[in-house]
């Protein structure tokens, strides 16, 4: 989630990061998705913002991961010396919508939630 009055910024941020780790093994590309409906969060205060990266294996991940540790990114705490949380019942309860952490990209970033998920089916429409 991006930090209220920071949501163009936070869009091209993910968009340049998606960029600029090309190149890493095993990396094979990623994407940016926004909330497209106002009203279904309304009551969070900054934009929705998912990002997803594909990569050939879990090791790959791994040494993505350890390669970028040090560096200000959306991924990545800001003060190496905190643990990441997850501050996800912002989206599901209007009343936790309270202060979120900003501590990601330089404070622009709240992490709502962190998933490692892999692909277990794909269809494309025949009509599109």
């Amino acid at each position: 989630m991006s930090k209220p009055g920071k949501d163009a910024q936070a869009q091209d941020a993910l968009r340049a990061f998606l960029r600029e780790i090309e190149g890493h093994p095993g990396y094979l590309g990623g994407s940016v998705t926004k909330n497209s409906s106002a009203s279904e969060l309304r009551h969070l205060p900054g934009e929705l913002f998912v990002l997803t990266f594909d990569f050939e294996s879990t090791d790959t991940v791994r040494a993505f991961r350890k390669a970028i540790g040090d560096g200000v990114n959306p991924i990545t705490q800001d003060d190496k010396a905190t643990k990441s949380k997850d501050q996800g019942a912002v989206m599901f309860d209007e009343q936790a919508s309270g202060e979120l952490d900003y501590e990601k990209g330089g404070g622009v970033f709240a992490q709502l939630m962190h998933v490692h998920a892999y692909l277990v089916d794909e269809y494309s429409s025949s009509s599109a």
